[in-house]
């Protein structure tokens, strides 16, 4: 795979955190991480290490969990933002609605990703306003728990992009 974009332009490709393989440098720490014998369920030194470093980037107490892939990683945050009975909502080109074949709704043990219009990838305030609205006091509604924002990739906002910042 070349290091274009599907519009065809030259430069990096963002197209999924596990469509290329690893650097060099990501595979020896990869390695050196794997030396020697440590204790499970995030007591080892490595997860230690992240914990305290981005307790320093925050500026507070963090807990982590380090998993495999990006999408684990959405999944299992908007679990923890989300029950069964809620509802996650994002731009209909979002990628938690098309790039994760329902991990959302199978993490959250049954959330449904409602989709809220706008243009050019980005959410609508007064569709917002509308959604959040729309089922008010209604127990038998799904309830509006989380909001996913993601940084539009399509081709077509690719190559505005591109133009705007020429």
């Amino acid at each position: 795979m070349s290091d274009t974009d599907a519009t065809g332009l030259a430069g990096r490709n963002f197209l999924s955190d596990n469509t290329f393989g690893a650097s060099p440098e990501v595979l020896e720490a990869v390695a050196a991480a794997s030396a020697g014998h440590s204790a499970p369920y995030g007591a080892d030194p490595l997860t230690e290490a992240v914990r305290r470093r981005l307790g320093e980037v925050f500026e507070r107490e963090v807990d982590v969990f380090l998993v495999s892939s990006g999408t684990a990683a959405n999944g299992l945050a908007l679990s923890s933002l989300s029950r069964p009975w809620g509802s996650i909502l994002c731009h209909p080109d979002g990628h938690i609605d098309n790039d994760e074949c329902g991990a959302a709704e199978f993490f959250t043990g049954g959330s449904k990703v409602v989709t809220v219009p706008g243009a050019g990838g980005k959410i609508d305030p007064d569709a917002l306003q509308h959604e959040l609205r729309r089922r008010a006091g209604d127990v038998h509604g799904m309830r509006p728990s989380a909001l996913s924002i993601s940084q539009e990739r399509k081709p077509a906002a690719s190559t505005r992009w591109r133009r705007s910042a020429s």
